[in-house]
């Protein structure tokens, strides 16, 4: 290719600056330590790390180096604070209905919880404390500063990408079919989490159809969610149980039993929803989805038309 594709470069700088937008509106929730603050930063903080990695050609070495560990740690450090966050609120809900020994069971795991989620506000206000350093801001401006071009086309880029993705997303699925191991699809989640981060990165590449597929996409992915937050509570309630007094242990055995019922509803009803997700002729039109972005770049207009008029034709099965 003779000229050097400027898109990818554009992409980078609106895709980049959002997600540093977003996190910093997250500012005073967080020092607040509002629950839903903390959940947004953590998950710009993730998309924003999504983009230097889609990016990473394009980005200044030592500035993208460092700015890549500002927003890695930002993540790690919200992490756990955010999981006890969500444990809470399902100790709480579960508590209301629960009678007896159960609700005294809650009661005890929910006091221990809150307890463990006292010791974690560090971890929020030192991730509050690199939002807000003047290095965060310095080194997100010299990435956009010294965004190159790229000498490869963007939208092939982005179509390698996707698919290279999806390809990898498929064979985890096929991985944990095979196994049924709870670890395995624990990672089906992260891996799902990811590329759907990078669906959305690349989305107005692809046109209204791509955002349907997205929102699709996501409905399945938040079923693993809800697995994934059940079969932790259940862990969490499990671990309590072993150290709690006689008075409050009694009920433990019972909550968790309906723990463990219920991430393997949530597990029966991901199933549900991958197995037509993941269906051979589903595979093959998302693929072809993935391959026929709408958006020219670098190609000559006649080829350009031709692909965009090939993506016209694609439909993704329901």
């Amino acid at each position: 290719m003779s000229k050097r594709c400027r898109l990818g470069a554009e992409a980078a700088r609106a895709g980049i600056m959002g997600r540093v937008f977003v996190i910093r509106e997250q500012i005073e929730p967080v020092r607040t330590e509002e629950v839903d603050g903390i959940h947004d930063m953590r998950v710009a903080s993730r998309r924003l790390r999504a983009a230097l990695s889609d990016f990473g050609g394009l980005l200044p070495e030592t500035p993208g180096k460092v700015f890549r560990a500002y927003a890695r740690d930002i993540t790690k450090l919200l992490g756990e604070p955010r999981e006890v966050d969500v444990l809470i609120e399902m100790m709480a809900r579960r508590r209301k209905s629960a009678e007896g020994a159960a609700r005294t069971a809650y009661s005890y795991a929910l006091r221990r919880a809150r307890a463990r989620r006292k010791d974690l506000t560090g971890a929020c206000q030192e991730a509050l404390r690199l939002v807000e350093a003047a290095d965060f801001e310095q080194h997100a401006q010299a990435v956009i500063d010294g965004l190159g071009t790229a000498s490869k086309c963007y939208v092939k880029q982005a179509r390698r990408s996707l698919v290279r993705r999806f390809q990898d997303l498929c064979k985890e699925y096929d991985h944990w079919r095979k196994t049924g191991e709870e670890e395995r699809l624990h990672r089906l989640r992260v891996v799902f989490k990811k590329f759907r981060y990078a669906c959305e990165l690349y989305a107005p590449l692809y046109g209204d159809r791509f955002n349907a597929f997205i929102k699709r996409l996501k409905e399945t992915q938040d079923v693993l969610g809800d697995w994934n937050d059940c079969r932790t509570l259940r862990n969490e309630l499990a671990a309590i149980a072993k150290d709690a007094p006689p008075k409050s242990a009694s009920g433990f055995p019972k909550i968790v039993a309906d723990m463990k019922r219920r991430s393997r509803d949530q597990q029966a009803e991901f199933e549900r929803q991958a197995k037509r997700f993941f269906s051979g002729a589903r595979r093959k039109a998302v693929e072809e989805l993935l391959r026929h972005p709408v958006q020219p770049c670098c190609a000559p207009k006649a080829e350009a038309s031709a692909e965009a008029g090939e993506a016209d034709a694609v439909r993704v099965p329901a």
